[in-house]
């Protein structure tokens, strides 16, 4: 225990040290928000989302400047070790005070919740679907670098490709149609990867 949390248990402050659940918010203070609770959903070729109860001894916090940022929660694992589950927060709120302490929610999910907010016309000759699925990523910056293919096969070049819709519905209708799925290496930095059914 550092002089810092020291002083903030002196002052009746929260920390997070040794908690089963902890969260890292990098446009806040440490420890402004402590969890107490998480609720998380995934499935296999989607994406996932934790919502997190949390308190605090500030009830000033400008929630609409944590929208879009990225937070990580770590879940304490058997051997002492934690899990980090990263992702970008995209709905928080106030859920009321109760004398010095403030409760709030954050949901957030991974970086693929970005491509539901932008639509393309666009077209693709000659490529194949892992390659098209790469340029579509590579258009949103968060994806950059958070995502690989570990395909047992070459996917086949489509002589002809065409997209109109979110980028969130033709990356998935592109994998559903070549068999492909992903699955999160959360302890790669919330890197996801994608594979084919025969893998």
């Amino acid at each position: 225990m550092n002089l810092t949390e020291l002083a903030q248990i002196i002052r009746g402050g929260l920390i997070q040290r040794d908690r089963l659940i902890k969260t890292d918010i990098p446009v806040l203070p440490e420890n402004a928000l402590v969890p107490c609770r998480a609720v998380t959903y995934s499935e296999l070729g989607r994406d996932f989302s934790v919502t997190l109860d949390m308190v605090s001894t500030a009830d000033d916090i400008e929630l609409k400047t944590l929208i879009a940022q990225s937070m990580t929660l770590w879940i304490q694992q058997a051997d002492e070790s934690y899990l980090p589950v990263n992702g970008y927060i995209h709905a928080a709120r106030k859920l009321g005070s109760d004398g010095s302490i403030s409760s709030y929610q954050l949901t957030y999910a991974s970086w693929m919740h970005f491509l539901r907010f932008r639509s393309d016309m666009r077209y693709w000759q000659d490529k194949s679907a892992d390659a098209i699925i790469t340029d579509v990523f590579n258009m949103h910056p968060q994806a950059r670098g958070q995502f690989q293919f570990a395909l047992r096969k070459s996917l086949p070049q489509r002589s002809y490709c065409r997209q109109s819709e979110t980028d969130w519905n033709f990356v998935h209708r592109l994998m559903e149609e070549e068999g492909l799925f992903g699955f999160w290496r959360q302890d790669k930095g919330g890197q996801v990867a994608y594979a084919d059914r025969d893998r």
